[in-house]
């Protein structure tokens, strides 16, 4: 696992890649980290069936699986779901965990921050150093437009749901595709 996310990391240059790459480099990731926590992050993943060939920014999802292992609730086993689908006019990546969570206003406030295109340690106190999120949601916008967000909210269960939305017709004049 380690040597496939260096490889990924060293060799491939490239921002766009596929979500099953993506995907499988957080499946490495979460191997890694179940070494330190005996087994006690669990990932459920599910992929809607064609979703997985088309292009994502390469470690978009690795800071807030990151974030999710980091805000884990102290207890027996820690869930992190993962979903990807089509949803309107483009993709959805949704990442539920059953961390320690956050409040409504707070992760409104997160939120308003993350649509200015603002940095989170700059504009309101972060437990964490407030870099992951505010970088998603600059490469986002810049890689596919100001339609393409991430925005986190509490989960109904404890924990927080962070969800991408990736609109289908990039800023740069591409819409969204199939990567082979």
């Amino acid at each position: 696992s380690l040597i496939k996310l260096m490889q990924l990391s060293s060799k491939n240059n490239q921002e766009v890649i596929r979500i099953q790459d993506e995907i499988d480099l957080i499946k490495d990731y979460i191997n890694l980290i179940n070494l330190k926590y005996f087994d006690r992050i669990v990932t459920l993943i599910r992929v809607e069936p064609g979703v997985e060939r088309y292009e994502t920014l390469k470690f978009l999802l690795q800071p807030i699986v990151e974030n999710s292992v980091k805000f884990r609730a102290r207890g027996d086993h820690n869930f992190i779901w993962i979903s990807a689908f089509h949803h309107g006019d483009g993709l959805v990546i949704a990442i539920k965990d059953t961390g320690t969570g956050l409040t409504r206003e707070y992760a409104d406030k997160i939120n308003f921050v993350l649509q200015q295109n603002g940095n989170l340690r700059e504009s309101i106190t972060v437990s964490g150093t407030g870099i992951g999120l505010s970088n998603i949601s600059k490469r986002l916008h810049y890689s596919f437009g100001p339609e393409s967000f991430v925005k986190i909210d509490p989960n109904e269960d404890g924990g927080a749901l962070v969800t991408i939305y990736i609109h289908q017709n990039r800023g740069n004049g591409r819409d969204l595709s199939l990567l082979n």
